[in-house]
Parts: C-alpha cells; sequence; structure tokens
C-alpha cells in the first residue's frame, strides 16, 4: 500500500481589473441603473403629496428605491479587490436589496388584494391595518 501524501497548494487570488471592457460595461449599467433610481425617488420626493404618490404607499416605494439603489451598489463589491469587507459586502449586500425590494413588493400586493377583497363586502366599518405605518411593520415582518 501506497503512503499517499496530499498537500494544499496556495491560488493566487485573482480579481477583475478596473480598466477590463466587461467590468466597464457592467459598472456603466450599473451607473445607469443607480442613477435612474435616484431621479424617479427624487420626482417621488418632489411630488411627495399628490394623489398619485400618496396611492403608491409612499413608504414603501421609498423601501423599493432603497433597495434597488443597494443592489446596484452591490456590483462594486463584487469588483473590488478581495478583503474581508468587500467579501462581507458581497455576500449580505445582494441578498438583504431583493429581500427589501420584494418584502415591500409583498407588502404593497397585500394591501391591493385586501383592498379589492374589501370592495366585494359592504364596508361597515374600516379595513385593518392599511396606514402606512401597520404597512410598514408588516415589511419589516417580512424582511
Amino acid at each position: 500500500m501506497h503512503n499517499v501524501r496530499f498537500c494544499c497548494d496556495e491560488i493566487e487570488v485573482e480579481h477583475p481589473s478596473w480598466d477590463d471592457d466587461q467590468v466597464i460595461a457592467g459598472l456603466v449599467l450599473a451607473a445607469l441603473g443607480f442613477l435612474a433610481t435616484v431621479f424617479t425617488m427624487a420626482v417621488f420626493i418632489c411630488y411627495n403629496h399628490t394623489p398619485v404618490v400618496k396611492a403608491s404607499t409612499r413608504e414603501l416605494s421609498y423601501i423599493i428605491f432603497v433597495g434597488m439603489m443597494m443592489s446596484y451598489s452591490s456590483s462594486l463589491a463584487f469588483l473590488a479587490k478581495p478583503s474581508t469587507t468587500s467579501c462581507i459586502v458581497a455576500r449580505l449586500l445582494p441578498g438583504l436589496s431583493f429581500s427589501m425590494i420584494y418584502a415591500a413588493l409583498v407588502t404593497k400586493t397585500n394591501r391591493i388584494a385586501r383592498i379589492l377583497a374589501g370592495n366585494k363586502k359592504i364596508m361597515i366599518r374600516k379595513l385593518r391595518f392599511m396606514s402606512a405605518l401597520a404597512q410598514v411593520i408588516y415589511f419589516s415582518c417580512c424582511f
């Protein structure tokens, strides 16, 4: 029987270069998405008290905008030179941002479904947990 020796070879750390074409294309797309989100959020803030913005559940819309900005920003963590911080951010930020977006969307969908279900019945009393604060608390539980 042969005595087999296992050993570990050190692997050189490789990371993308900032001047690579694919990296530049990814950064440009992420920057465009981030700027479009900031622009849309600024329009929402500017017209904060209009009926259309109020009807869209402002608070949850802002949470979706922040989640989208975090999502676009996460590409920077993937392209950064590997370090403890960049690895933690690269693991946490995408999941955190998408869970923010999906939890807010589920909350908005739940609100709309409850409003539509309430219209089918004779409205004797106001639906419970429909305030903005209740919706943000519901989002926090989903998140």
